[in-house]
């Protein structure tokens, strides 16, 4: 796992290398391939998580077919991220073990979420607080 550090990417979000449900490793520069992406930060146990997990996959049925990318990268986790996906046919790529990453993009707490645009700028950080519908709109 890689990261750069947030404060050296600037307004940049930093790359990342992790290895996502499949046992894939995923660059994610090279997988977002200039695609504007949203990263979701979370943790199955984290109740906001699951509260929000469903209208996240409702953007993503949105604009999916907009070329939007979507990551789910898992962090923290003591249950199993996979079958929690699985469960729920969240269409999410989900990346494991991701706790560095939240690091570089300075995610203290659960649930992270941002977006990114094709020139990797992070045009959106959700701000603690915020309810599901706020993220959605």
């Amino acid at each position: 796992m890689q990261a750069e550090s947030l404060a050296n990417a600037a307004s940049n979000a930093p790359n990342w290398t992790l290895t996502d449900d499949n046992g894939n490793e995923i660059n994610f520069y090279d997988d977002a391939d200039g695609q504007p992406t949203v990263l979701l930060v979370s943790a199955t146990w984290y109740p906001y998580c699951r509260a929000l997990m469903p209208h996240l996959e409702k953007i993503q049925r949105d604009y999916s077919d907009r070329g939007v990318v979507f990551y789910a990268l898992n962090i923290w986790e003591d249950a199993d991220p996979i079958a929690y996906n699985k469960e729920n046919k969240f269409g999410f790529r989900l990346m494991l073990d991701a706790d560095e990453i939240a690091k570089a993009y300075g995610i203290k707490g659960t649930l992270g979420l941002l977006a990114v645009d094709g020139e990797r700028n992070i045009i959106y950080a959700r701000k603690s607080g915020s309810s599901p519908q706020q993220v959605e709109t």
